[in-house]
């Protein structure tokens, strides 16, 4: 079997597609809760992705790379995206963890100046940019052994609609084409998360304008 599944497996593939459409409106509704930031709520989302998907090693569901059995793939599992490596295996728990600071962080400040269930009129482009942020700071490590993308884009997802933001992007698939989200993507593996800011504002935009309730 491939590492770290068998995405080829149509069975597989569709499992992991009937996975992320219940995760979507769990991730929706978390964000509307306003449930406390976490590393583990993303582990817990990896792990929900994965549920009844047969995998080469039980700790990739959920599991960062650096960890796991020592002699497991996942412990030494090195990602390179259009030949720019994500952080190595030994670091990724670290980076995590600032992220999980720096992310507490940033919501405690915002929370404040957006009531909950109410749209964030002049904070929208604050909002944007944490969202931008947290996407890419998941694209830039690479946390897992696979499916990061789809986790980012959780993350993205659950910040946006804390905000009062429709659920303006899927899990899966990615976006492509005129959106830009991949040249923005391709930017975040190096730490430049500018690009994501200006996409998922015209991203936003174009889903408001085809959105029957705006």
């Amino acid at each position: 079997m491939p590492f770290p599944w068998d995405e080829d497996n149509p069975q597989v593939r569709n499992r992991i597609m009937d996975n992320l459409a219940v995760l979507l409106l769990e991730v929706v509704a978390s964000g509307r809760r306003r449930d406390q930031p976490s590393v583990e709520l993303v582990k817990d989302w990896h792990q929900r992705m994965l549920d009844r998907v047969p995998l080469v090693e039980p700790a990739v569901a959920g599991g960062f790379r650096g960890t796991g059995p020592q002699r497991g793939r996942l412990k030494t599992y090195r990602v390179v995206v259009d030949q720019v490596e994500a952080v190595r295996p030994g670091r990724v728990r670290s980076e995590m963890s600032l992220f999980g600071r720096r992310l507490q962080e940033q919501v405690a400040a915002l929370d404040p100046l957006i009531p909950a269930k109410a749209p964030p009129e002049r904070h929208e482009h604050q909002v944007i940019a944490l969202c931008a942020w947290a996407h890419g700071e998941l694209i830039r490590t690479h946390p897992f052994a696979d499916g990061n993308g789809r986790m980012a884009r959780a993350v993205l997802l659950w910040l946006g609609t804390r905000y009062g933001l429709s659920a303006f992007i899927d899990l899966r698939p990615r976006p492509t084409g005129s959106t830009g989200y991949e040249d923005a993507s391709r930017a975040s593996m190096t730490g430049r998360h500018q690009l994501m800011e200006i996409t998922l504002t015209n991203m936003l935009a174009l889903h408001r304008a085809h959105s029957p309730n705006p």
